[in-house]
């Protein structure tokens, strides 16, 4: 509803199936379903995690919203701290969740590590989902390619291609002119994708997720060697090869 996508996953979206009340209606019962389940953990600590999730994704969305179409007061940094708020928040509680549950103190070592761990597996998936925006088809990702793009919301590659050097002064000015009116001019489109493929905007992008995901390896030696380590890492590993 959001984003005023038609298609996820291939499959037409709730709200243009049943209408934007009724998908809302759905959602909060869903939400209010998700709740009750994690109260009746009994678990306070995974109860206070998980409610965090829910106050950092709103922000997120605040913050997505407050910058559409802004490339030159939007820094790498905003764009990072608006993906943790968005994406990796909850797979960051998701995994120390994991921890709580298997009876780990949640200021313990593992406990800690599986935050960090979720973190930079969910800024490395942010990253990545930027990335297909620009370069995969609609096929590929199930809904329409550059819809971010359009909506104005400003991922990792654009970004890179708007920093100071990575384009001539000619280039960048360009870049942002079109940025700046909102894509509104026939061949806008066409002229920022070329102008972040000039950039280097999905190779910088791509170097970025494999730093997080090195980092999120990194995280794992904290844990014994066995079969849920190698499970964890062939996860992370998994997020910056996809395709969808």
């Amino acid at each position: 509803i959001l984003d005023g996508a038609d298609r996820r996953r291939g499959e037409p979206t709730a709200h243009t199936r049943l209408g934007e009340r009724s998908a809302t209606m759905v959602g909060d019962f869903l939400f209010a379903t998700a709740s009750v389940l994690v109260a009746e953990l009994g678990s306070l600590p995974t109860v206070l995690l998980i409610s965090k999730v829910v106050a950092d994704f709103g922000r997120g969305e605040l913050a997505q919203s407050a910058v559409r179409f802004e490339a030159v007061d939007y820094s790498l940094e905003d764009y990072l701290a608006k993906s943790f708020y968005k994406t990796a928040s909850l797979l960051a509680a998701a995994c120390q969740s994991a921890a709580v549950l298997g009876k780990r103190p949640p200021d313990s070592k593992e406990s800690e590590c599986s935050y960090r761990f979720g973190a930079y597996v969910g800024l490395a998936f942010q990253v990545v989902d930027d990335i297909l925006d620009f370069v995969a088809t609609e096929e590929e990702l199930g809904k329409p390619a550059l819809a971010d793009l359009k909506e104005g919301n400003l991922g990792a590659p654009v970004l890179f291609a708007a920093q100071d050097g990575a384009l001539s002064e000619e280039s960048r000015a360009q870049l942002l002119a079109a940025i700046e009116r909102r894509l509104s001019e026939e061949g806008d489109l066409d002229l920022v994708r070329r102008l972040v493929a000039e950039g280097k905007g999905v190779e910088k992008s791509k170097a970025l997720a494999r730093r997080f995901i090195d980092l999120a390896c990194l995280e794992l030696e904290s844990f014994e060697p066995g079969e849920a380590r190698s499970s964890l890492r062939l996860f992370a590993e998994f997020v910056v090869v996809r395709t969808f």
